[in-house]
């Protein structure tokens, strides 16, 4: 299946609101979840790191 068949199978309603469609969209949710989750560990990390950085340079 091409790139493009996947696309227009995942517009099309009857494939939406089918078992394998409803499973698709909680997969999708999933991943975005965990995507997010990820962005904002990085950006607390990043945060730390500053944070450890400017108390290392005002010793």
């Amino acid at each position: 299946m091409k790139n493009d068949d996947f696309l227009k199978l995942l517009e099309d309603p009857e494939f939406r609101n089918s078992p394998l469609g409803e499973l698709q969209a909680t997969l999708q949710e999933a991943f975005n979840q965990y995507e997010w989750r990820i962005r904002s560990e990085r950006i607390k990390a990043g945060i730390r790191e500053a944070k450890l950085r400017k108390a290392g340079k005002a010793e």
